[in-house]
């Protein structure tokens, strides 16, 4: 019989592996994305950023930032995902980000942040339907995003978004910057696949 102290090791062991595998993953996702992401942030001229889920949030991996980046774009890189356009990018295509986010519960953080859950069901079907994801105001007055969902096959593993201010994004046209996201994601993806 194995002793219970060994299958701890054993446990801690397997868990640190897969930690590590997922660093090694992730470290291979932040190389191939760099200089399409410095590319995107070119074209758009407004904060780019690779974001993976971690629990119920999206952790920015990088961020590429403009020259004409606002004082309020400098904060933490993590967000609730379920109000942050890359965390919604993500769930479309990721059930179990989708779970954690529903389990998290939907927290208000602006006055425009959706926390009906049928409600962002809807918004995940939609992003679904049409391949990216946008948030209007709903981390931060005055902030808006459009994220792209980093696939692999059919599950998300990453979103690359676009963050500005609300007037230019909706000035430069949301859909427009999500084409430009949804190109770099899809490269980002193809060369993941590639290897």
């Amino acid at each position: 019989m194995t002793d219970p102290s060994t299958r701890d090791r054993c446990g801690r062991g397997l868990r640190l592996f897969e930690y590590g595998q997922l660093a090694l993953d992730r470290l291979n996702l932040f190389e191939v994305s760099v200089p399409i992401l410095a590319g995107l942030r070119d074209r758009v001229r407004d904060l780019v950023q690779l974001g993976v889920p971690v629990g119920a949030e999206v952790l920015f991996l990088d961020r590429f930032e403009a020259q004409n980046l606002d004082p309020r774009f400098h904060g933490p890189a993590w967000r609730v995902a379920h109000s942050s356009s890359s965390g919604r990018a993500i769930a479309a295509f990721n059930p179990e980000l989708a779970r954690a986010i529903f389990d998290a519960g939907l927290i208000r953080r602006t006055r425009y942040t959706v926390v009906d859950p049928r409600r962002l069901t809807g918004i995940l079907a939609e992003v679904r339907r049409r391949g990216y994801a946008a948030t209007d105001e709903e981390l931060e007055e005055g902030i808006s995003s459009v994220a792209a969902p980093v696939r692999l096959g059919e599950r998300a593993v990453a979103a690359v978004s676009v963050v500005g201010p609300s007037h230019r994004l909706h000035r430069d046209g949301i859909a427009s910057i999500a084409a430009h996201a949804q190109d770099a994601a899809r490269r980002i993806g193809e060369a993941l696949a590639a290897g």
